[in-house]
């Protein structure tokens, strides 16, 4: 590998000194270890090499690695997440926490391991005590050594690669993404999704960085479309129901009509047959054949 290639990497993460897992791209070793995430799809994930996406060891030894071979290696806190930084480590009462707006609602209690939010800092909860709580404001793995295991599964060959690679490593979702490629211009048509996510607002600039850095692109476009919705007319099937219903009706109308006829019919019939029995018919027949 060199600096700025584009690669996609499968890995564990793990504490050397309790071996804990804390991070990994697949999903039956995350159950195993009960860290799983529903909300993380397990699969392996777009870096760019030596570009400061992942920790400085790891990002260090893919310099040397080739796609498809399996490494490990051991990171010092220094080239992992830094060493533990006691000034950053706080006590704050148990008030004052519940006062956050992650427990405003009432239905939470603070936990040790909690990230919480405190004047725009991260931090979590590392021990609680009677009315006191300790808060954390390092990275929950600083001052660990770490291994990491992981290989590289694939490496994008050209800018269209590139561009999804980047686009997936930002905003995680790119099936939807329609990417137009001319030279050094590409134009991509966002996903509905997009259009009404601030995580996309607050993301898209990076994604336009890294596309002129490591992707070769000069000028970029991103697309929205809001496409006026029509009332269309009924389909076919619908027609066609329509116009089933009223062959049904008119031939059943039809039928009853024949069925009106052929009644009045019989009743002229009977009628006919009734007038001939009268005496005045039986008269007026005597009286022709007696002229006969």
């Amino acid at each position: 590998m060199k600096k700025g290639d584009i690669i996609h990497i499968d890995y564990e993460a793990w504490i050397v000194e309790n071996n804990e897992l804390f991070d990994t791209t697949k999903e039956d070793l995350a159950k195993k270890n009960e860290i799983y995430d529903e909300k993380v799809t397990y699969k392996p994930i777009p870096i760019i090499v030596g570009a400061n996406k992942v920790v400085k060891g790891l990002d260090d030894h893919m310099i040397k690695a080739q796609v498809g071979k399996e490494y490990n290696v051991e990171i010092e806190p220094k080239d992992g997440f830094g060493e533990r930084d006691l000034k950053l480590i706080e006590m704050h009462s148990k008030r004052e926490i519940l006062r956050l707006p992650e427990f405003k609602k009432g239905d939470k209690e603070p936990y040790v391991g909690m990230k919480i939010i405190m004047n725009n800092r991260i931090g979590w909860i590392s021990a609680i005590t009677a009315g006191r709580i300790r808060v954390d404001f390092n990275n929950r793995y600083a001052g660990r050594k770490l291994k990491y295991s992981y290989k590289i599964t694939d490496q994008a060959q050209n800018q269209k690669e590139k561009i999804l690679a980047i686009l997936e490593m930002h905003y995680g979702k790119i099936e939807d993404f329609d990417i137009q490629l001319k030279n050094k211009n590409v134009a991509v048509k966002l996903p509905d999704a997009c259009k009404y996510d601030l995580g996309w607002f607050q993301t898209k600039y990076r994604v336009v960085t890294d596309l002129r850095e490591f992707a070769g692109i000069d000028n970029v476009q991103f697309i929205e479309e809001y496409v006026k919705k029509i009332e269309k007319p009924k389909d076919e099937k619908e027609k066609k129901d329509d116009t089933d219903t009223k062959e049904i009706k008119d031939s059943k109308e039809t039928k009853e009509q024949t069925k009106d006829k052929e009644s009045k019919n019989t009743k002229n019939i009977k009628d006919d047959e009734k007038a001939k029995k009268t005496p005045e018919a039986i008269q007026m027949k005597d009286a022709e054949k007696n002229k006969d």
